[in-house]
């Protein structure tokens, strides 16, 4: 998909450019896929549902909700 091919080229370029502390890749990786973290962003700008609300839509706890 379009989306996933583009994402993967930014995130790599995004994170090349500083100087970093750890590895790429290392940290918890997504619960959600590309698709359905931008399906989660257009319905949050579409409609400014609530963290509660999105969080019960797309499986999400608490800790690990983000639009971002």
């Amino acid at each position: 998909m379009q989306i996933e091919s583009k994402y993967a080229l930014h995130e790599r370029k995004r994170i090349s450019k500083r100087k970093r502390q750890r590895d790429m890749g290392a940290g918890r990786p997504f619960k959600l896929k590309v698709k359905e973290r931008f399906l989660m962003l257009l319905v949050y700008y579409r409609l400014y549902i609530t963290f509660t609300l999105s969080g019960f839509l797309f499986d999400l706890d608490q800790s690990n909700r983000s639009i971002a």
